[in-house]
């Protein structure tokens, strides 16, 4: 029998096949941490703006500022944060630094978050080859 973890109104359950088909499908308490680290890159409107810009291509705090009307040191905290998390990745040109996105998953998830939160249909051009707009 397991531990009663319960609130007192179902009782302690039995071990069974419903038990550990969950053990199975749940990452261990480290995994599940990381996971919610990488989640919290994704938990702000301005970090999202950001990494979407940067699906696009490599670009540098500057331009990223002006294109998205957010001050330099806003912006460098947000990258600094996303850096932190492996989700972007930095390059010194001359005299600026580009960003770019590093993590694989960090552009098929911002296309499922535009989509759940109803923005529409999104392709970076840099996923498509296409470099004009797209509609959305």
């Amino acid at each position: 029998m397991l531990e009663d973890y319960s609130n007192g109104s179902y009782g302690p359950h039995e071990d069974g096949p419903d038990i550990e088909r969950v053990r199975r499908s749940v990452p261990d308490e480290g995994v599940s941490a990381q996971m919610a680290l990488l989640a919290g890159g994704f938990a702000d409107a301005v970090r999202i703006r950001v990494l979407t810009a940067l699906a696009d291509g490599p670009v540098c705090v500057g331009c990223l500022a002006l294109a998205l009307e957010v001050s330099q040191s806003s912006i460098s905290h947000q990258l600094r944060l996303l850096r932190s998390l492996g989700i972007v990745s930095s390059e010194r040109r001359g005299r600026h630094i580009y960003y770019s996105l590093s993590w694989p998953g960090a552009e098929p998830l911002l296309r499922e978050l535009r989509a759940a939160a109803g923005g529409g249909r999104w392709e970076s051009p840099a996923s498509t080859g296409d470099n004009s707009e797209e509609d959305v």
